[in-house]
């Protein structure tokens, strides 16, 4: 995935998952904001028993998100009567919450989006994890530096490149010599 990892793309998408939330939130007219907030309380008396604090987020804390998929992928799995090591789940416990930070509810799609025809609904895991990439990196990093970076990760990308046309050119010539020997 190049320089970032799951293990750190999970936490950061986490983290751009609710700031857009909470921005999408401001952006509101004042009643949308009051049937947000509604909303909230109602799904917080409804999943844990007690009404909001004031102040205090709706959303999941990064310790009960990977919990929740950490339980979700281990249920998938044992119905499935297979077993995952602790390296396994934590890797795909970070990809769902990779792949879900990334995607919508479709209730809120289909009342507020309009499609243009059919859409696949595949997710493209390296796009997302790309685009993360290049987002932190213009938060976390100065022009000069996220150009520096992309001039490495390019070089890197390049010399893969040859590597592989390294590899083809020998396969290629290993097979030739395999054809004439069989001759």
């Amino acid at each position: 995935m190049g320089l970032i990892e799951a293990e750190d793309l999970a936490p950061l998408a986490y983290e751009a998952r609710i700031a857009a939330k909470e921005y999408a939130r401001s952006r509101c007219i004042w009643t949308g904001r009051i049937g947000v907030f509604l909303f909230d309380q109602y799904r917080s008396l409804r999943d844990k028993g007690r009404l909001l604090a004031p102040g205090k987020s709706s959303s999941m804390s990064w310790d009960e998100i990977r919990s929740k998929y950490e339980r979700q992928i281990t249920k998938e799995y044992e119905e499935k009567g297979q077993e995952l090591d602790e390296d396994e789940l934590i890797m795909k416990t970070y990809m769902r919450i990779l792949e879900r930070s990334c995607s919508t509810n479709q209730t809120v799609d289909s009342l507020f989006l309009k499609r243009d025809g059919e859409e696949d609904d595949r997710i493209n895991l390296e796009s997302i994890a790309n685009q993360l990439e290049r987002d932190v990196r213009a938060i976390l990093l100065s022009e000069r530096d996220i150009s520096k970076a992309e001039k490495q990760v390019k070089k890197e990308v390049e010399k893969q490149r040859k590597e592989q046309k390294k590899e083809e050119k020998m396969q290629l010539k290993l097979n030739k010599k395999m054809e004439k020997q069989q001759r």
